[in-house]
């Protein structure tokens, strides 16, 4: 899928080819490739044609949490280090290879004044981040990290199937040994 597919499938079923009031531009990134580093300073909306990318951080020990997984069909940026202006604490990486497309974020920000899909679009998307961002918070106080990865293992399937059991041990917070017993659990 394509950012103008996506557009016609959630913003605006009626937008004609090349439609779109904003330029698009692409890229391809292989495996470990960086989308936005530590300490860069974001300035673009990315959109995942294929691949899977995630948004990680260190801790004070250096260890990295993975905050995210983002998969194909799927905006994704560092929104506090654009919006504050501030060079990133996060990074955006590929964990897979990955086609993008990207939007530049100031371009975007000034034509959504005047173009309704533009706003439309930015919407959608800044309640589909804050959803997300609600969801994994209340995840993270009121499930233990079989509960998380169940419902992982229910809701994504295709991502359970794609990532490195390393990588999903991260996310949860756990060591990959601990998740070998989970998953062994949930398929008795």
């Amino acid at each position: 899928m394509s950012i103008e597919d996506y557009i016609r499938k959630y913003i605006d079923p009626h937008l004609e080819s090349n439609g779109l009031p904003f330029q698009i531009k692409k890229m391809s990134l292989k495996r470990g490739g960086i989308i936005t580093d530590y300490g860069q300073y974001e300035k673009n909306l990315y959109f995942i044609n294929s691949g899977i990318a995630q948004l990680s951080f260190l801790t004070d020990d250096f260890k990295e949490r993975i905050l995210y997984f983002h998969t194909e069909n799927t905006f994704v940026s560092v929104l506090s280090s654009f919006y504050h202006k501030a060079p990133s604490d996060v990074q955006l990486s590929c964990v897979t290879n990955c086609e993008l497309e990207y939007v530049d974020f100031e371009e975007l920000e000034k034509v959504s004044e005047t173009s309704l899909l533009a706003s439309n679009l930015m919407k959608h998307e800044y309640r589909s981040f804050l959803l997300k961002l609600i969801k994994k918070q209340k995840d993270i106080h009121r499930k233990s990290s079989a509960e998380m990865y169940k419902d992982l293992f229910y809701s994504h399937p295709e991502l359970i199937k794609r990532l490195p059991v390393k990588k999903l041990a991260h996310y949860l917070g756990i060591y990959p040994e601990s998740l070998s017993r989970i998953r062994r659990e949930i398929m008795n």
